[in-house]
């Protein structure tokens, strides 16, 4: 770090709050921003924060975990777009990457909004939401721990065309839109990493094209429930019927049908718009052709597979940027 000396890791600095980009928001002083290089980050107390556009989320800021395990080299983030980094693009914008908490219903983005901040979840689920004339909203992806928001038009435009909203709670670390372009465009090796993640995201979408005009409505809906289940890293999904059937390109009916031989099979608890997957494995039996691909094109990208525990970071930690 510059000549420094490194953070202490068996008795890391306590968190001090200070005002932070002139918002009045609450953020962590220059030793915590150090820390977060080598330690996990855990939820304590929430703190309110109001972003200077005015929208309103709870920002947890959490204090350092001791690390017991010090002879690992590196520990993951928990988001797999950010753990594709190389070490030296990920000890560029770790200082700057804020960990924030996210609740359903929270709206980061507006369609037409400038971009002020890229976020990378490290569990929960966002939704793209597309905006019509009329005014009819369309949920048309999600992103979760396997990618981000942002990333892509920030160093293009600078500008979101879609509604980006909470659909699951969610954890996320988000940095400042100017410290991520300084970063992007001083690294070619965070350029090809983040052109690698396009390619991913361009690919899986010409896979679910294909899915969606080949594959019934039963083995669509076992694929996405396991993709959300991979994306938010939980086996508990929080998503109602609506949002399913828009998602599988179906109708609700179908869904319900559907859902209710899952449930009656064992697979699935299903209630009220919680989801409970109790038989992975028997999910995937039912599902297309499509999600072990999409498994297949993330590991080739050097992802990780699927399922709630894919790269924790093993026994030390599950958000550390080291």
């Amino acid at each position: 770090m510059n000549g420094k000396a490194g953070p202490d890791l068996i008795n890391p600095p306590a968190m001090a709050e200070v005002p932070v980009n002139g918002c009045g928001q609450t953020g962590q002083s220059a030793a915590f921003q150090e820390a977060l290089h080598v330690a996990r980050v855990f939820p304590t107390s929430p703190t309110a924060c109001r972003c200077a556009d005015d929208r309103r989320f709870d920002v947890e800021l959490r204090p350092l975990e001791r690390r017991s395990c010090l002879s690992v080299r590196r520990q993951m983030t928990g988001n797999f777009l950010l753990d594709t980094l190389a070490k030296d693009d990920l000890d560029r914008i770790g200082a700057d990457l804020n960990p924030v908490t996210l609740r359903p219903g929270d709206v980061l983005y507006d369609p037409g909004d400038d971009v002020t901040h890229v976020w990378f979840p490290l569990s929960g689920m966002l939704s793209v939401v597309s905006v019509l004339i009329d005014g009819t909203h369309v949920e048309s992806s999600s992103v979760g721990r396997e990618s981000g928001v942002g990333f892509i038009e920030a160093c293009g435009g600078g500008v979101i065309h879609s509604m980006i909203i909470t659909q699951m709670e969610a954890r996320a670390l988000r940095i400042p839109v100017n410290r991520y372009r300084e970063a992007f465009d001083s690294s070619v090796s965070l350029r090809r990493a983040v052109s690698q993640h396009v390619e991913l995201l361009l690919t899986e979408a010409r896979q679910e094209i294909a899915c969606h005009a080949t594959h019934s409505a039963l083995p669509r809906l076992a694929r996405w429930l396991l993709v959300c289940r991979d994306k938010a890293g939980s086996d508990h999904l929080e998503m109602t019927q609506e949002f399913l059937a828009t998602m599988v390109a179906t109708q609700r009916t179908t869904i319900s049908a559907i859902a209710s031989h899952m449930k009656a099979e064992g697979l699935i608890r299903y209630s009220r718009g919680k989801i409970d997957i109790r038989d992975a494995a028997g999910i995937e039996r039912l599902s297309c052709e499509c999600y072990a691909t999409m498994k297949q094109f993330r590991e080739a990208m050097g992802q990780p597979g699927s399922g709630p525990s894919a790269r924790k970071g093993g026994s030390c930690a599950t958000s550390a940027v080291h």
